[in-house]
């Protein structure tokens, strides 16, 4: 039987946190599924623990670099339909081969479906303000929407807690494997523009909070590069995106340069950003508050940054 869901894992290094995503999605497979570990160069003995499942794991090892990059070798190794990529770190419901199953199969345009999840710390427990912070993100996304310009402002999307088409993720050409981090927002940019992206209230995934996460500089970093990758290109977006695509990637770039304590950025984006769509900007609590504190001096917002 060929499967229908092919459930990717990339990891490095992280003992028996990549036990228990296992264990997660194995409670979810079925004949139709299929579970595909990629190992980047582990040495703490995680992937030899799933020795234990049998064949019921694959796995696959290299030297990817980074999540981009394994994700697309797990995808290579695989053939469902559609793929779910669960982060090691992260924990799969069965709602992600139930519920988001059923929706993408209800319409051939769909190229990805979002699912809801609770947030859980270190030891697995459940972390109420988090989640509640979560499903208001999630809510914020319904209203602004998913196409290409709305993601550019905002994105409330989750990888553990997706499910995408494995046709339309190969003709928008995977990962991106020059990007360490927000390679999943650009993704979703691209995917964006032949298909649906489509929220659906099916709980997926337990999202972790703890010392593993990306650091919040990484983040701002690699937020910088997606949104002035995707600026440098938009005369290949539908001139009906564009205006609002440009002021939302505007929008991100003086949030993370303020976050990166780049004075002189903030301040040019954020004035980009108002010049792009004046009143809109001028109402974005973002925007102002990246230009108002870019006036502050260098010294004083360094200070107040976390290590």
């Amino acid at each position: 039987m060929e499967p229908t869901i092919s459930i990717v894992i990339p990891t490095h290094d992280r003992g028996e946190l990549l036990v228990e995503a296992v264990e997660s999605a194995l409670a979810q497979a079925d004949d139709a599924t299929e579970l595909v570990v990629v190992d980047d160069r582990s040495t703490d003995g995680s992937v030899e623990q799933l020795a234990r499942f049998g064949n019921r794991v694959k796995v696959v090892r290299g030297s990817y670099g980074n999540a981009a990059a394994a994700r697309n070798a797990g995808t290579r190794a695989t053939s469902g339909a559609y793929i779910a990529f669960l982060d090691s770190d992260d924990l799969m419901l069965k709602g992600k081969t139930t519920c988001l199953v059923r929706e993408i199969e209800s319409d051939p345009t769909i190229a990805l479906v979002h699912g809801t999840t609770e947030v859980i710390d270190t030891d697995g427990r459940v972390q109420r303000d988090a989640t509640a912070a979560q499903r208001a993100a999630f809510a914020e996304g319904i209203r602004r929407g998913t196409t290409y310009s709305a993601l550019a402002e905002f994105c409330a999307m989750f990888t553990s807690a997706t499910l995408i088409r494995r046709s339309s993720f190969t003709a928008a050409g995977g990962y991106d494997e020059s990007l360490d981090a927000y390679e999943d927002w650009d993704l979703y940019l691209r995917l964006s523009l032949s298909g649906r992206l489509v929220y659906a209230d099916c709980l997926a995934a337990r999202y972790r909070l703890w010392p593993g996460n990306v650091p919040w500089r990484s983040t701002a970093l690699w937020t910088v590069a997606v949104a002035e990758r995707h600026l440098a290109h938009l005369t290949d977006v539908p001139s009906v995106e564009r205006a609002r695509a440009r002021s939302g990637f505007l929008r991100r770039l003086a949030e993370s340069h303020h976050i990166l304590v780049n004075q002189r950025a903030a301040r040019r984006s954020a004035l980009a950003a108002i010049g792009a769509a004046p009143a809109k900007a001028l109402r974005d609590r973002v925007v102002v508050q990246a230009l108002l504190l870019s006036l502050v001096p260098t010294r004083v917002l360094r200070g107040r940054r976390p290590n």
